[in-house]
Formats: structure tokens, C-alpha cells, sequence
């Protein structure tokens, strides 16, 4: 494997071994593998070389097609998922209030990475500290002091990425650029 990306399908890969193991997700829940296959396969996603995947969600209000797909990393990722997304009903209801399909996790409460793709390269915002460049890609750069979240956005693979980084355990600036370096890199 590449460092620096996980093609889509060995992503849903991962996530249909999750989901077929423990007794706690539903037959139809088994299935949600195939959706981000029919939905997501030309993707490069990150593998971050600080975190593990915990959590996997599209964004798709309304039922319409979906929008965006965010990934969750955390660098002490349980086995199991947190005990209130083992109830399919908390589940459920979880996809309803935050108009999401939950495909993995979440196995972990802290986040510290999160990588976010946007098809309509929507994720931008105007409040930006400044532009930087990583690998001949123009990235925009914002910093916020209080919440120790650092964040990064730039155009790619036919859409919008957007890597925020927790400042507070695992990651700072230059492990923040490798990251994305290593991305951009491979893909």
C-alpha cells in the first residue's frame, strides 16, 4: 500500500470487516460497504501515519445524493464501538439528528485528525489566516488559538479537502504538513 492514501475500496474493505464481526450492527448496516463503493470509488483518501480511522459518516440530507464524506482519526482507537452506538435505535437516531449515513464507528470519543471530502468543493470559509503552498498546491491555512484546531483546506481529485488537526495531543504544524504532504504525494 501506498503510504499517504487508502484507495476507497480497501477502505470499505476495512469497514465491511468492522461491520461483519460484532453482533451489535444490523444485516442492512453489514451492507453499507456497497455504498461507498457505488458513491466514493475514485476517492484517494488519507491513511494518517498519526491516527487510525474511528469513524466514517456521508453527509446526505434529505436523502439526497450524497454530499460529503468526513473521516475520523484518533491516535488510541478502541476495538469496539462506543456503547451507545452499539444500539442500532441510538444509531438510527444519531443519522437522523445529524443528517448523516454512519458507515464505521465511532470507536473512539477524542478525535484528533479529521479529513473531510467535499464533491461541490463547498468547504471552504472566508475566515482564513492565509494561503500556503504543499506540493505545488495551493492551500488555505486558518489557525484557531482557542479551540487548538488547526485547519486546511485546498481543491483536489475532483473536489474538496479539508484536514483539521487537534493541536491538543497528537499532532503540531510540521507532523500537520507531513500529513498532507504525504496525501498530495501519492496521489
Amino acid at each position: 500500500m501506498i503510504k499517504g492514501f487508502i484507495p476507497i475500496i480497501s477502505a470499505a474493505c476495512i469497514i465491511s470487516a468492522c461491520a461483519s464481526s460484532p453482533d451489535y450492527y444490523t444485516e442492512q448496516e453489514q451492507e453499507l460497504p456497497s455504498i461507498i463503493d457505488e458513491e466514493w470509488t475514485s476517492i484517494p483518501l488519507p491513511s494518517l501515519e498519526n491516527g487510525e480511522l474511528t469513524r466514517t459518516v456521508i453527509q446526505q440530507p434529505d436523502e439526497e445524493e450524497p454530499e460529503r464524506l468526513d473521516l475520523y482519526y484518533t491516535e488510541n482507537k478502541r476495538e469496539e464501538l462506543q456503547s451507545y452506538f452499539q444500539d442500532p435505535s441510538n444509531r438510527s437516531e444519531y443519522e437522523k439528528d445529524y443528517q448523516v449515513k454512519l458507515l464505521y464507528g465511532s470507536c473512539a470519543k477524542s478525535v484528533d485528525a479529521t479529513v473531510k471530502y467535499d464533491k461541490d468543493q463547498s468547504l471552504g470559509a472566508p475566515k482564513f489566516d492565509r494561503e500556503i503552498m504543499i506540493e505545488d498546491t495551493t492551500v488555505m491555512f486558518r489557525y484557531q488559538e482557542n479551540n487548538n484546531l488547526s485547519t486546511y483546506v485546498f481543491n483536489h481529485a475532483q473536489g474538496q479537502y479539508s484536514f483539521t488537526f487537534n493541536r491538543s495531543n497528537v499532532y503540531d504544524e510540521k507532523r500537520e504538513r507531513a500529513e498532507i504532504k504525504a496525501f498530495l504525494q501519492n496521489n
